[in-house]
């Protein structure tokens, strides 16, 4: 019991914690890159398509509200992107970009061409 406690708090501790990025604004979580953009969701979600399909890679889900954004993607060696974006404010988003288990340098090359398309 003791063990599955420790465990439990470990968990919950590191779930809180966010860690800064070579990149200003920008958080990773577990792999997970975050950062706000100045744009609604759905505008998000557009860019987001766009710079997904000038990577070439394979888009397999879009969905998008004017509270939210997801585009599922996927690489050739089948490595699996996702991009949401929330409402965070008056006509800002807060992006998460998740490739892999956390490739950096693909999550922000991604933001980088969101940013670019809006």
């Amino acid at each position: 019991m003791k063990i599955t406690s420790l465990i439990a708090l470990f968990l919950a501790l590191s779930l809180s914690f966010a860690c800064q990025t070579s990149r200003p604004g920008v958080k990773n979580t577990l792999g997970t890159y975050s950062a706000h953009i100045d744009a609604a969701p759905a505008s998000v979600t557009r860019a987001t398509e766009a710079a997904l399909q000038g990577l070439d890679l394979n888009i397999t889900m879009v969905e998008a509200t004017q509270l939210d954004g997801r585009v599922e993607a996927r690489n050739a060696n089948e490595k699996k992107v996702v991009v949401r974006s929330d409402l965070a404010g008056d006509n800002v988003s807060k992006v998460r970009i998740k490739v892999g288990s956390g490739d950096e340098a693909l999550s922000l090359k991604i933001l980088d061409d969101i940013r670019a398309r809006l």
